[in-house]
């Protein structure tokens, strides 16, 4: 049934309904929103350890690659197969894509292992909100944005100080070994708490993978032409522009193949409407920002502050903690004013 046609409930009801579904997806966005800020705490002693301080941003740009590609992924795979399936396959691969970080001997190794725990990571947020979604119709789902943006908003403001925390006095391993049971739980809390959830209309659902494969060409080599231009040199420039390229026919070839691809990765009617498509820019520009603060930031704070890590996830505290507010009282005058 649509969500649109969901049979009025008592707001006692729809209460239940949420509090019912919200601990077990509640623990699995927690996981995915705390790996940038509880990573980043990390990187500074990362480099200093595996070396190749130039490269460290790997660690940061293959995560954000593999979270980008699999998150559309896990949408049309949970609409098929169901949400609840598909959030154990995402906790799965988030999990050992963190495992193997853990033991991960070079840089380019863990940027690697970070791509499989990013292909994880993606898929914890999305299938996390649509599976809110199938409980909480749409006119109703305001209210209980505050709810989501709390789960942020303590991921956030733990994330530098707990990875401060851990990298000072158990190593950086300890920051992807603690993820390990925190994807156990989530998965146990998935089994137990969503037995109730979509089991998927997988009949006559047919994959868009040749939308996937352009929509990789264009993500990867994007972000990696960001990375190679920050640093202004003939080389890397060079490479950059070439990426650059590759981005933009891979982006042209994606917008061709969705345009007849009978059940398209991304439907561009949809992306094309004009609240969605503004709401997804800001969303990328303020992203950005914060991935890009959270990322570097450690790394000044140790180096030139001289702070320890502890003491650099403390000064990261205020950032983290006033982007999870201002969620917050966002989400509140969503639901009380209607208005964005």
């Amino acid at each position: 049934m649509p969500p649109d046609s969901t049979p009025p409930v008592t707001p006692a009801e729809l209460r239940r309904l949420f509090f019912r579904v919200f601990p077990a997806v509640a623990l699995s966005m927690f996981g995915a929103a705390i790996d940038q800020t509880i990573v980043a705490s990390a990187l500074p002693a990362i480099a200093r350890d595996l070396g190749e301080v130039e490269r460290v941003s790997w660690v940061v740009v293959a995560y954000l690659v593999a979270t980008t590609v699999a998150a559309p992924v896990y949408g049309r795979l949970g609409d098929a197969f169901g949400r609840r399936r598909m959030l154990l396959v995402a906790l799965g691969f988030y999990a050992a894509g963190a495992t193997l970080c853990a033991v991960a001997p070079s840089i380019t190794a863990l940027a690697g292992f970070r791509l499989i725990q990013g292909f994880g990571g993606g898929g914890l947020i999305s299938l996390s909100v649509a599976l809110i979604a199938e409980v909480v119709p749409p006119r109703e789902r305001g209210r209980f944005q505050a709810w989501i943006a709390a789960v942020f908003t303590g991921a956030s403001a733990l994330g530098p100080v707990v990875g401060g925390v851990l990298t000072q006095h158990f190593g950086w391993h300890s920051v992807f070994l603690i993820q390990l049971p925190l994807s156990i739980l989530a998965a146990w809390m998935a089994v137990t708490r969503l037995r109730g959830a979509a089991p998927g209309r997988a009949q006559g659902f047919r994959f868009d993978w040749p939308g996937l494969v352009f929509f990789a060409l264009f993500v990867g080599p994007a972000l990696l032409a960001l990375d190679q231009v920050r640093r202004l040199t003939t080389g890397p420039l060079l490479i950059a522009l070439g990426l650059a390229g590759l981005a933009v026919i891979a982006l042209w070839l994606l917008f061709r193949r969705e345009r007849r691809a009978p059940d398209p990765l991304l439907p561009l009617p949809l992306l094309g409407d004009p609240v969605i498509w503004r709401a997804n820019l800001m969303t990328g520009l303020v992203s950005g920002a914060f991935v890009g603060s959270v990322a570097f930031l450690p790394i000044y704070f140790t180096t030139v502050r001289g702070l320890t890590p502890a003491e650099a996830g403390l000064a990261l505290l205020p950032l983290s903690a006033m982007s999870g507010i201002g969620a917050l009282t966002a989400g509140n005058v969503l639901s009380r004013t209607g208005r964005n």
